[in-house]
C-alpha cells in the first residue's frame, strides 16, 4: 500500500466517524440556529442558549464563548445550480483551530442539508458541541410549541401558571381544601 493509499484511506476514517458521531448533521442544524442567536438574543432570548456568552455576527459567521472556549461558525457559499439548488460548506472553529467542515446544500429557503465531511480532528470538543447542539435544538422545540411568542405574556392573556396570581391563588385554595377535607 503506497503513501497515498494510506492517506486516503485514514481520511475515509475519519469521515465514516465523523458521520457515526453525528456530527455532520448536528453542525449543520446548529448553525441555521446559530447564525441568527445575534439577532434572537434582544428580540427571542428565551431560544438562545444562557450558556453563550461575547455572542457577536455578521452575514454568514457567528461567533461566540461556550464554557470558555471560542467558537466561530462561517458559511462559504460556493454557488448554485439552475434548479435553485445553494451549494457552500460550513466550517467550526474552536480557538481559532478548524475541527469540523461539512459541505452542505439546500434549496430555496429551507434549512441547510449537510453532505460530504472535508475536515474533521476529533477530540474533546466533541462532547461539549454536541450537548450545545442539543440544547439549542430543544430550547428551539420549546419556543416552537407555542408559536415563539413570549411565555410570560401567553401565560397572563390566558390567565396561565406561575406567572399569574390567579393560578396561585387557585393552586392555595385547592390545598387548603384538600387539608380540611
Amino acid at each position: 500500500m503506497s503513501d497515498v493509499d494510506r492517506l486516503v484511506a485514514q481520511i475515509n476514517r475519519r469521515k465514516r466517524r465523523a458521520k457515526k458521531l453525528g456530527l455532520p448533521d448536528a453542525l449543520c442544524d446548529f448553525y441555521d440556529k446559530a447564525r441568527c442567536y445575534p439577532a434572537w438574543k434582544n428580540n427571542q432570548p428565551l431560544i438562545v442558549p444562557n450558556s453563550l456568552a461575547d455572542l457577536h455576527g455578521a452575514n454568514d459567521s457567528v461567533g461566540f464563548t461556550y464554557r470558555g472556549e471560542r467558537y466561530s461558525l462561517q458559511l462559504t457559499p460556493s454557488g448554485s445550480m439552475p434548479d435553485g439548488e445553494s451549494l457552500g460548506s460550513i466550517e467550526l472553529q474552536i480557538n481559532e483551530i478548524r475541527v469540523l467542515e461539512i459541505c452542505v446544500s439546500r434549496y430555496m429557503d429551507c434549512p441547510w442539508c449537510s453532505g460530504e465531511v472535508t475536515a474533521f480532528v476529533e477530540g474533546s470538543w466533541v462532547k461539549p458541541f454536541k450537548n450545545l447542539a442539543g440544547e439549542a435544538q430543544r430550547l428551539y422545540e420549546r419556543q416552537a410549541k407555542i408559536g415563539f411568542q413570549n411565555e410570560d405574556a401567553l401565560r397572563a392573556r390566558f390567565n396561565i401558571g406561575p406567572g399569574n396570581w390567579f393560578y396561585w391563588l387557585t393552586r392555595i385554595k385547592d390545598c387548603l381544601a384538600s387539608l380540611l377535607k
